[in-house]
């Protein structure tokens, strides 16, 4: 049982020497009921503890790395505790900025001590862990979860599967900041340049004809008139506005150092 702690213990010092990913620690508990035991009926039950340090790749991609000790499982003639070392790749869906779904699968190594008539006889292997559930990040650097938990085939004789109520709370060495859901796509821009000369521009019927056209055709937010010269701004709204272009998606913006040129700026 030291043994396998002291393995644990040390791989989850390593963890926060990589400086290209955001660690966590994971401080975990929870309930488990075992099934499947061939030597007894009934379903014992009992609590257990955990820490894990996982790298978060990014947003959504995870690995980690933890230790978790289950205690006493108490049956008519056994008792049972374990404890496991874990590796599992996990994927994070953001519901918003703070809830999330969560999803982990991976292996478990474990040490099983099984006491019979006094008597304890230490079992080793490796199984299958997998992990869901909901969290919520209450700040940038702390989130907790709740999630269910199983583990399968643990133990050489009278195997057991363990299935958990797990809930965590997490420390994150850097602050997490999820990417909005809701967030507007990357505003496009489509700009045209007409020359002003005496407060005129030279805007050719043709080119007013493919202004319109794009106009009537193309999901834009806005059309933004850009000058210097308030005139010529004027001139080029009045003859969108009698074209049919309605003037509440026509802004005029006179911040322009340029009074030889008007622009038209489409906003997507």
């Amino acid at each position: 049982m030291k043994k396998l702690s002291l393995i644990a213990s040390c791989l989850l010092i390593s963890l926060p020497t990589f400086a290209d990913v955001n660690p966590t620690l994971t401080l975990k508990g929870g309930y488990q009921f075992a099934s499947d035991m061939t030597f007894d009926n009934g379903s014992p039950d009992g609590g257990f503890v955990g820490l894990s340090g996982e790298l978060m790749l990014s947003d959504s991609f995870s690995i980690d790395l933890g230790y978790q000790y289950h205690g006493a499982l108490d049956t008519k003639d056994y008792s049972i505790e374990s404890q496991f070392i874990e590796s599992k790749l996990g994927y994070q869906y953001l519901l918003n900025e703070q809830i999330y779904g969560y999803g982990k699968l991976g292996v478990a190594y474990w040490q099983s001590d099984k006491e019979h008539l006094k008597q304890t006889d230490s079992q080793y292997g490796v199984s299958p862990i997998a992990e869901i559930g909901m969290g919520y990040y209450f700040t940038p650097h702390f989130r907790a979860a709740l999630g269910y938990q199983f583990i399968g085939n643990i133990g050489d004789s009278g195997s057991y599967d363990s299935h958990s109520v797990v809930t965590s709370i997490s420390y994150l060495f850097k602050p997490f900041k999820a990417k909005s859901q809701t967030q507007s796509m990357p505003v496009n821009v489509r700009a045209f340049s007409f020359e002003v000369e005496d407060d005129k521009t030279d805007l050719s019927q043709k080119q007013l004809n493919e202004l319109v056209y794009l106009a009537k055709h193309s999901m834009y937010k806005q059309i933004e008139i850009i000058s210097a010269n308030g005139v010529a701004v004027y001139e080029v709204m009045q003859a969108l506005g009698t074209s049919g272009i309605s003037p509440a998606v026509l802004k005029p913006v006179l911040n322009s150092d340029d009074t030889n040129a008007v622009t038209i700026k489409f906003i997507f």
